[in-house]
């Protein structure tokens, strides 16, 4: 079978198809009535995916505040939610995620909106700080096999904290689950410019610079 492109905001984007899926396999026999049809569907989904959004802050608010200290990486507007909602101070450590750079964005927007105490650190430097209470992370994508595709560097989070006995909790809404892994279809991650790595040139020297990698199952207890 052919690959698909790792993108990250392709689940979600399949998932808004949804409610024009619905009026596809029972078609209104006027306009009125398919503009009708749209905008119940339309309004159905919105309102589901709000409590569901609601509910995962509630369930995730609710774990996180027993513990006092937690480690995380890259960019995830739901991670930033939750942390934005604990209702104590908590010591945060964030990832700063290379090359890209999207931790530090996490950690400018916590230190600005909460009064968690904030440590940015490099990516090769997770051990030094374990270990710590807690280690979360958002999702890309979320396969049928439960793998999760995320920014590079969670599944070397995970083996971390396994080796620290650590729990790892991945924080993600149902539309990031991945609907083409259900046909088997084989994710392929895209390259990014390795110039990114290696600015200047060598004969010698290939960079690789992938954003996104799978982290797999096994980790799991």
């Amino acid at each position: 079978m052919r690959g698909i492109k790792a993108r990250p905001l392709l689940p979600p984007l399949l998932h808004s198809f949804t409610p024009l899926l619905k009026i596809i396999n029972k078609p209104p026999l006027t306009i009125a009535e398919l503009k009708k049809s749209f905008l119940f569907e339309l309004t159905s989904s919105e309102k589901v995916m709000k409590q569901a959004r609601e509910q995962l802050l509630k369930n995730a608010v609710s774990v996180l505040s027993r513990h006092h200290s937690l480690l995380t990486l890259s960019y995830s507007s739901t991670i930033i939610d939750v942390l934005t909602n604990l209702p104590k101070k908590m010591s945060i450590y964030v990832l700063e995620s290379r090359p890209a750079r999207e931790g530090v964005r996490t950690a400018k927007i916590l230190a600005e909106s909460t009064n968690h105490e904030i440590t940015i650190i490099t990516d090769a430097a997770a051990a030094m700080i374990m270990p710590v209470d807690v280690v979360i992370s958002g999702a890309d994508s979320i396969l049928q096999d439960g793998s999760v595709m995320n920014k590079t560097g969670t599944f070397t989070l995970g083996i971390i904290a396994k080796e620290f006995d650590t729990s790892f909790y991945v924080i993600a809404e149902s539309n990031k689950y991945n609907i083409q892994s259900h046909f088997g279809l084989k994710i392929e991650v895209e390259d990014q410019d390795p110039a990114e790595i290696l600015p200047e040139k060598h004969s010698k020297i290939r960079a690789i610079n992938r954003y996104f990698a799978v982290s797999y199952t096994h980790l799991r207890a």
